[in-house]
């Protein structure tokens, strides 16, 4: 048995291993809800009635569902592509596109990671036009439209390609520089990976996250000024206070905080 051999065994059997411990832990949680639909937890038996309760352990036990579905399709998907050969055939085609002259090293190997990314991306569509129009609309929750929908994952493939193709191009560029670089030169590519993760982090609240909701400052009131406080007593250094118009596409009440230094922020769903 030759190393690749040895090591495509290796990633597959890990890969095994990852999904029969994700999957297992997935099929607890859903006997653990199911064992317990018939009853309220006592603690919440006097603010949560029965029937509350059983759609909020019908809801979690289809999210399950799907999660388990989407789980066993990426696995498909990794196993086609490392296994499966695909991308052994994407590179075979990209070598004999430079081999042609149609386009630089560099720009086989782009088209190559950006089209796997891509196909990524697209075979999860409809699980997630599944989640959306089918599971959270048969339990009230959904308020997205097709339109709204398309809109999104148009504007996900932009993002992937206006921050995923520089990022690449400079990876590409860093493996090529081995040579200057010594046998270190994975140290420079994972500052570079912590670097740029850091800067998202950064921009997340005020140039990502505003292309698909919008933001605008908690109104002066009771609300805000108790927030403040809390942050005040768990030193939190927000930077500012916004509700996000999250309504468009649930009615899911939610919060949270993104950031880093000045843009770290505080955000509350319009629907709470």
């Amino acid at each position: 048995m030759d190393m690749l051999q040895l090591l495509t065994m290796l990633f597959v059997g890990l890969l095994a291993v990852s999904v029969l411990l994700e999957g297992g832990l997935v099929q607890r949680q859903f006997r653990h809800l199911r064992a317990h639909r018939a009853a309220v937890p006592e603690r919440f038996a006097a603010v949560v009635s029965l029937e509350q309760h059983q759609k909020a352990v019908d809801y979690a036990s289809a999210k399950l569902k799907l999660a388990l579905f989407s789980l066993g399709l990426s696995a498909v998907w990794f196993v086609a592509l490392t296994w499966g050969g695909g991308l052994a055939w994407g590179w075979t085609q990209a070598n004999a596109s430079v081999a042609a002259g149609a386009m630089p090293p560099w720009g086989a190997a782009l088209a190559l990671i950006m089209g796997v990314l891509g196909l990524g991306v697209v075979i999860e569509m409809p699980v997630a036009a599944w989640s959306q129009f089918s599971l959270e609309a048969r339990f009230g929750f959904n308020r997205s439209t097709w339109g709204l929908f398309v809109l999104d994952q148009l504007k996900g493939l932009l993002l992937l390609a206006m921050l995923g193709i520089p990022l690449l191009l400079g990876v590409l560029w860093l493996m090529g520089q081995r040579a200057a670089l010594g046998p270190w030169w994975w140290v420079v590519l994972w500052a570079k990976y912590v670097l740029v993760s850091l800067g998202l982090a950064v921009l997340f609240p005020t140039v990502i996250a505003p292309v698909f909701n919008r933001f605008t400052p908690l109104p002066e009131g009771t609300l805000k000024a108790r927030l403040e406080a809390l942050l005040v007593r768990c030193r939190f250094a927000a930077r500012g206070l916004f509700v996000m118009d999250g309504s468009r596409r649930s009615s899911h009440g939610n919060a949270f905080f993104a950031g880093m230094g000045r843009t770290r922020r505080l955000v509350l769903f319009d629907t709470l």
